[in-house]
């Protein structure tokens, strides 16, 4: 994905309902609004990676990422590598971190350490890693912010940031 082509594409979390109600009759409405690229979720109810490759085809969207989670990347990783491949999905993004796992800094660094892991095995297979933030990353600990120190903990050839300009916006 990272090409030097900038790629707009439509975050399937945030009509994550419809999604689940019909996925085809969505994605043909996504696509009828001039959506080109998606940026797939991992959850329970998907279709087959190879049914969604047809859907995503017929539809005349390409799926350029998939948000996946973290308890998802530590226990299924093989699954997430099997379903980029099948769909030609470029990257995983790791979209989220529940509050248990941001507690403090060294939260932060064990994350970033983890991150790298992940990066490295998904590389490996041909896949990128990016790490997707919302607002928590920019509230000050002890002077320090989270985002500063993940970035400078995860190694930067593994994994990419995949900024969400709202919630840096939102942080201040």
């Amino acid at each position: 994905m990272r090409t030097g082509q900038i790629h707009i594409l439509i975050q399937l979390y945030s009509v994550r309902r419809q999604i689940e109600a019909d996925y085809f009759g969505t994605l043909r409405q996504l696509r009828q609004a001039g959506a080109r690229n998606a940026e797939l979720y991992w959850f329970d109810v998907q279709p087959p990676a190879a049914d969604m490759k047809n859907i995503f085809s017929d539809a005349g969207i390409r799926p350029l990422a998939m948000h996946v989670s973290l308890p998802t990347l530590t226990h299924a990783m093989a699954e997430v590598i099997d379903t980029c491949h099948e769909m030609s999905v470029p990257d995983v993004v790791m979209p989220w971190l529940v509050p248990e796992l941001r507690q403090d800094r060294d939260c932060w660094r064990q994350l970033g350490l983890k991150l790298s892991e992940f990066g490295q095995t998904l590389r490996h297979d041909g896949i990128e890693l990016g790490y997707h933030n919302h607002d928590f990353e920019f509230a000050a600990d002890n002077g320090e912010l989270p985002m500063q120190t993940l970035l400078d903990t995860t190694h930067a050839a593994r994994v990419f940031w995949e900024m969400d300009a709202y919630w840096v916006k939102c942080a201040g």
